[in-house]
């Protein structure tokens, strides 16, 4: 199971890449960050993820168009009564794909295997 999301690059992003593309992506997903907090949700069940952020220094480019940095977030798990019971720091890291067209980027987080259910 991998969850992904694609997100619109703003026209400020846009006319960064041309002079500074980790600066764009950077602004790219720091624009996107209530949808990439809603992706990273899928990782997990029971909690909520809060306060994303992106290490600025592991940004890293693997190939033509392809990207990689650091996520870190909080992730707070309710109790019945809506009182925080637990609150974790979790980190992932995440690739990130400029689409051909320019008009946007593919952010995709890790690749967790499926398990096949128990026998009886």
């Amino acid at each position: 199971m991998q969850h992904s999301v694609i997100l619109s690059l703003t026209d400020e992003s846009k006319s960064l890449l041309a002079t500074n593309r980790n600066v764009a992506l950077l602004h790219a997903l720091a624009a996107g960050r209530e949808k990439l907090e809603f992706m990273l949700q899928g990782y997990h069940s029971r909690e909520k993820v809060r306060r994303l952020s992106f290490e600025e220094e592991s940004l890293e480019e693997l190939g033509a168009n392809e990207y990689c940095v650091q996520a870190n977030y909080i992730v707070e798990e309710y109790s019945v009564c809506s009182a925080i019971d637990q609150v974790d720091s979790e980190s992932m890291q995440l690739r990130i794909s400029l689409l051909s067209e320019g008009n946007g980027i593919a952010v995709k987080g890790i690749d967790l295997p499926e398990r096949d259910p128990d026998s009886l």
